[in-house]
């Protein structure tokens, strides 16, 4: 969850989907999403801060619903779910508005969205994969430098162009990935909570590289950071198993 660096912006936390983050069930994420538009509803209309709060967690959350359908087997949620986040991201987006504290999150979730779509849809284009990486890159021009999700900013464009990279065989797409994804370890540093999760985007980016370039300095840089993702996984309890699959893989390669 990428939240506001300023309490006055946090405003309730959604109860519902914090109940969803401790239990992991379905129904609870699906009540979260109710009740999130339920709240959109409410909100004034001039309010435009607090709806853009609302939409971009509506989002992040039909993000996370469409994740679990593939998980859970659930036929009834599908891209039109992707979609319908895009367009509550969009909204949140165009509501910040310059100078908005809150709007390179909202830009980056954006496009965790957007290059979620890319990859699912049957119906994508080269457009669409560029928007999703553009989009990516203008959440890393709209982060300040002292924004405690800056980190996570530079993690969503590495992702970004670690698929281009891996869609059209670019390794400089790749490189770049891990210039960005290195940012993000600096801004990780110590016992940060997130630091496992970076390291092991680290890892996964050199194994993309050793795909394309069979160099094997790139798959020892991979284990590398697959083994100290491995090792501080035990901060993250969120992406403690992603991390562990990571290593497991490319241990394995």
């Amino acid at each position: 969850m990428q939240r506001a660096s300023k309490a006055k912006l946090q405003a309730t936390p959604d109860k519902a989907f914090l109940r969803y983050e401790k239990t992991w069930k379905l129904e609870d994420l699906d009540h979260a999403i109710t009740h999130a538009k339920a709240q959109l509803d409410l909100a004034g209309k001039g309010d435009n801060r607090q709806r853009a709060l609302l939409l971009n967690d509506l989002g992040r959350y039909l993000l996370e619903r469409y994740f679990r359908s593939d998980y859970d087997y659930d036929a009834e949620c599908t891209i039109s779910t992707l979609q319908e986040g895009v367009a509550f991201a969009e909204q949140a987006v165009a509501l910040a508005g310059p100078g908005d504290p809150l709007q390179a999150t909202y830009t980056s979730n954006l496009a965790a969205l957007l290059l979620t779509l890319w990859g699912e849809s049957p119906d994508s284009t080269e457009n669409d994969l560029r928007k999703a990486v553009d989009t990516s890159e203008a959440a890393v021009r709209l982060s300040t430098p002292d924004s405690p999700d800056k980190y996570l900013h530079h993690i969503q464009l590495a992702e970004a162009l670690q698929t281009k990279a891996l869609a059209y065989g670019d390794i400089s797409f790749l490189q770049r990935g891990i210039v960005h994804a290195t940012k993000a370890e600096q801004a990780v540093s110590g016992k940060h909570a997130k630091r496992g999760l970076v390291l092991s985007k680290i890892a996964e980016l050199y194994i993309g590289k050793f795909r394309l370039d069979s160099d094997p300095r790139s798959k020892e840089l991979a284990l590398k950071y697959a083994v100290r993702a491995f090792e501080a996984a035990a901060l993250d309890s969120v992406d403690r198993d992603r991390i562990f699959l990571t290593w497991a893989r490319i241990t394995n390669y």
